[in-house]
């Protein structure tokens, strides 16, 4: 019976799991990246090359941003855990 109580005590100062309400970051932030563009094994002219290595770099800083915004996600998740 005695050691109960101080188990008893702690209850009001932990949440409950109906008390936490969390939210994931945005879907299209979660999903995932663009793989890089097949280079085609037959010749191509270097106007093909550029727009194949632009649709790289377009899709490489959109994971750049993507990642970005998830690491700042979980950022403020955790901050709002520590005010708690």
């Amino acid at each position: 019976m005695i050691l109960a109580l101080p188990l008893a005590s702690c209850g009001g100062s932990t949440p409950s799991s109906d008390d936490i309400r969390l939210t994931g970051p945005d879907q299209s932030v979660m999903a995932p990246c663009t793989r890089p563009v097949a280079i085609p094994e037959t010749a191509t002219t270097q106007g093909q090359q550029a727009a194949l290595w632009r649709r790289d770099r377009l899709n490489l800083v959109a994971c750049v941003e993507k990642h970005d915004l998830t690491v700042t996600w979980i950022e403020m998740t955790l901050k709002s855990f520590e005010r708690e």
